[in-house]
């Protein structure tokens, strides 16, 4: 089970951040990250008329690693974002880009870019697996419990193939997601498509 937590887009920022800026304020904002004293985020498009839109922890971050034009751009995160409502209660949020400073541009930002939304796809598609194992466990023992008619539902073909295309869905997206981030350090050209 996961904590609601920020994890994945943090340690995504975090990384970029070591990769990129270990002196300038990429270093000062990688340091607080490490220290607990602020939350890096990434903004996973590019902003658009000087805001990044739909931020992954935005809403708590004090940073935010985004794309702006042909730079990718350190911003703090100031009190002008804005929070849309959402059903998960996720900590999205739309946040300005005003103040930032620039830490690679041109094709060297759009590859460690493109580079950092991959780590957060696979990640993402992991943590998903895990709750989708969970979800499925959760069916499996309800249906185990609960009766009607005299028996346990698990023991009705509507009930009992649905749960087993739900494991085999399961299993199938854990092995995907495995290879992608095998494919990371194993096979780099294969990463960016699995």
């Amino acid at each position: 089970a996961l904590g609601s937590a920020p994890v994945i887009e943090t340690q995504v920022a975090a990384r970029l951040l070591a990769r990129l800026d270990r002196e300038g304020a990429g270093g000062a904002a990688l340091g607080a990250a490490l220290t607990g004293e602020g939350l890096v985020t990434i903004a996973l498009t590019p902003a658009r008329d000087g805001r990044a839109l739909l931020v992954p922890a935005g809403a708590v971050a004090t940073d935010l690693v985004a794309m702006a034009g042909d730079d990718l751009v350190l911003a703090r995160v100031g009190d002008d974002r804005v929070v849309p409502t959402n059903s998960g209660s996720m900590p999205l949020a739309d946040v300005a880009i005003a103040g930032e400073d620039v830490l690679a541009t041109g094709a060297a930002a759009r590859a460690a870019f493109e580079a950092a939304v991959d780590d957060w796809l696979v990640l993402t598609a992991n943590a998903l697996v895990g709750i989708a194992a969970r979800s499925v466990e959760i069916g499996v023992e309800y249906a185990g419990q609960r009766e009607a008619f005299g028996q346990k539902i698990g023991a009705f073909q509507g009930i009992a193939h649905r749960l087993a295309d739900s494991a085999t869905a399961v299993d199938a997206s854990r092995l995907l997601a495995r290879k992608a981030a095998w494919a990371h350090q194993a096979d780099p050209t294969a990463f960016p498509a699995l």
